[in-house]
């Protein structure tokens, strides 16, 4: 079993006209020696059974949270600096379907995780972290997910 944590708004925020710094030279530059980090996420490739808890209300100093029970598939793609991630789950508090779009910056050594909703379609601010001393920095946790690994013979026909 594999527990991620994300302190990323659980609805992908507005999408705002602007280049992430990272894109256009002016972010943070990774500091010391640079470390290779294409494959921090190799370990989530693959087809999961996934469960979600994330805040009712994020960002509000709520702690109430909605439950949801679903499947991810990761797939890495362009030669292992990305990778895909769908993700269908259904709870009391309705359905969600959402892509996430990791990318890999070799230049700048860290990671942009980019999610969309199926209700809005629109790619929102991505989120930009590096992995340090194994961990990546810490904020508010809103967004919980637990995947169990599926077996082949368990994972649902793709369409």
């Amino acid at each position: 079993m594999l527990s991620g944590v994300l302190g990323y708004l659980a609805q992908s925020p507005p999408a705002f006209p602007q280049t992430s710094p990272v894109a256009s030279g002016t972010g943070p530059q990774h500091r010391g020696t640079a470390r290779d980090g294409q494959h921090d996420f190799d370990f989530n490739i693959g087809t999961w059974k996934t469960h979600i808890s994330r805040l009712q209300n994020p960002l509000t100093g709520s702690t109430t949270s909605v439950e949801y029970d679903g499947i991810s598939v990761v797939r890495e793609i362009l030669s292992g600096q990305a990778n895909l991630f769908e993700l269908t789950a259904d709870g009391p508090a309705g359905h969600i379907e959402g892509v996430g779009l990791r990318l890999y910056n070799p230049q700048s050594h860290q990671w942009s995780l980019n999610w969309t909703n199926g209700k809005t379609g629109v790619l929102g601010v991505p989120t930009i972290r590096e992995f340090e001393n194994g961990r990546g920095k810490t904020w508010e946790t809103n967004w919980v997910m637990t995947f169990k690994r599926l077996k082949a013979a368990d994972r649902p026909l793709q369409s």
